[in-house]
């Protein structure tokens, strides 16, 4: 008998699952989206996101709609049309339910309401006595915003009347600060990156501050007065370990303002190179012997960079008979691999700005508003005539740096006179083409960074 129960069991479910579109013997109304939505959305912080319904069909029935917007998980709109106010910065999780008393389709989408000085170009100088920050986000049609320390600090007297440096650090662990060093009085501020709002200022050891180096994934390098110290950015600990290192190796030590963390052929960090002012050598703190790149011992040292491949130095130096060389070294043995005279019709002086390619051996420098590419494994193949000349007559390029990816060059310079004598402009780094310019957006130019979140 329990045979014929299951039979008749097995019946009834297979004429349930039959039933496609019915409830009983009442038609169901299935939903679906004619139309899709983004996938992300970026509304400016204090606009209002204003989002329709996309189309909805319904099948079999057409029935009563109802509408549930979420964003971060909180319900925000009953509405068909969402309209948001955006009052605070970040990348928001979002959802929109459409249904009826049949059941509901959902779509999932992200806000973005980017922070105001999120990625971009952030400028140093000095404006009427005083430190001046300012910054521009990538977006070609928003204007460079002058004075974003003061607007976000208002009252707030901490930085010195001398400004030295700013860097942007940024790990893995999704720390990221902003530092400015000043001096008149001594300063290391620590800022918020997105608010640019003061964190902390840092008790800094020494009695000068004049570079800041981002080296590594938990610190930051400082020079100036002739020593070196390094900041784990996380513990907000100071340590001279390199500084002592190098006066155990010679007491009179005076480190220049430049200092190179070279790296390995597959990209790690390896050794610090220092320039000794006094005696006029580069020394390498990792080696016993310290000193290397000897054949340049009696130079003046204009700039130094890491090469492109490990264990390689590029060195800018002045002989004593005035004459400038670029020096190509390998940092573990002291070996030069290259090692050329600058001649006249190169257009590079003392004076000049430089800048190291990540991707390609480029050296560029800058001469008055005029800039150079050199090849430097080329054996002395310079360029007579510039890439580029930038702004007008009488600008003076005061910094330069590539974007991570190595496609727009970014070039800083002061104009002869004015109130705001700073100006910034983007050039397509292949094809030379200007992409863009602002002029007025600070006051004379100190230092120039990409903060890339």
């Amino acid at each position: 008998m329990k045979y014929i129960y299951l039979f008749i069991l097995l019946g009834f479910m297979s004429a349930c699952i039959n039933d496609e579109s019915k409830e009983g013997n009442l038609p169901v109304s299935t939903l679906s989206f004619l139309e899709e939505l983004d996938e992300e959305y970026i509304v400016a912080k204090n606009a209002e996101f204003v989002l329709p319904t996309p189309a909805v069909k319904q099948e079999n029935e057409q029935k009563t709609l109802s509408y549930e917007w979420q964003i971060n998980y909180q319900v925000v709109s009953t509405e068909a049309e969402l309209r948001y106010p955006c009052d605070s910065c970040g990348i928001f999780p979002c959802r929109l339910k459409v249904y009826n008393e049949d059941g509901a389709i959902f779509k999932e989408f992200k806000l973005n309401v980017p922070f105001p000085y999120q990625e971009g170009i952030l400028l140093l100088s000095n404006y009427d006595n005083r430190s001046m920050l300012s910054f521009k986000n990538l977006n070609p049609d928003e204007p460079f915003v002058r004075d974003v320390f003061e607007l976000n600090n208002p009252g707030t007297t901490i930085l010195g009347s001398n400004p030295r440096d700013i860097c942007f650090y940024d790990n893995s662990y999704g720390d990221s600060y902003t530092y400015v060093a000043t001096e008149d009085p001594v300063r290391l501020v620590k800022l918020e990156h997105n608010t640019m709002k003061v964190l902390n200022v840092l008790d800094y050891p020494e009695e000068h501050i004049s570079r800041l180096f981002v080296y590594g994934y938990s610190s930051i390098f400082i020079t100036g007065g002739g020593r070196s110290v390094s900041l784990s950015c996380s513990a907000e600990l100071f340590s001279n370990s390199s500084q002592q290192k190098l006066q155990e190796y010679n007491p009179s030590v005076r480190v220049a303002d430049k200092v190179v963390l070279t790296k390995t052929d597959w990209g790690s960090d390896k050794d610090y190179i220092f320039f000794d002012e006094n005696t006029k050598t580069f020394l390498n703190t990792s080696l016993d012997q310290m000193e290397i790149c000897s054949s340049l011992k009696g130079t003046s040292l204009l700039d130094m960079f890491s090469g492109r491949v490990g264990d390689r130095l590029i060195a800018i130096v002045k002989k004593t008979d005035g004459k400038l060389l670029v020096s190509l070294s390998n940092t573990a043995t002291g070996e030069d691999v290259n090692q050329v005279e600058v001649p006249g019709t190169a257009g590079m002086t003392e004076n000049s700005i430089f800048l190291a390619c990540n991707k390609e051996d480029v050296l560029i420098y800058a001469s008055g508003n005029k800039i150079y590419r050199y090849y430097y494994t080329s054996y002395g193949n310079f360029p007579t005539s510039p890439d580029y000349t930038v702004g007008d007559s009488g600008e003076v390029i005061k910094a330069m740096l590539l974007d991570a990816n190595e496609e727009k060059l970014y070039v800083a310079t002061d104009s002869p006179s004015g109130e705001y004598r700073g100006n910034v402009y983007c050039y397509n780094y292949k094809t030379k083409e200007l992409l863009w310019q602002e002029k007025g957006v600070a006051g004379t130019i100190v230092s120039m960074v990409y903060k890339t979140k």
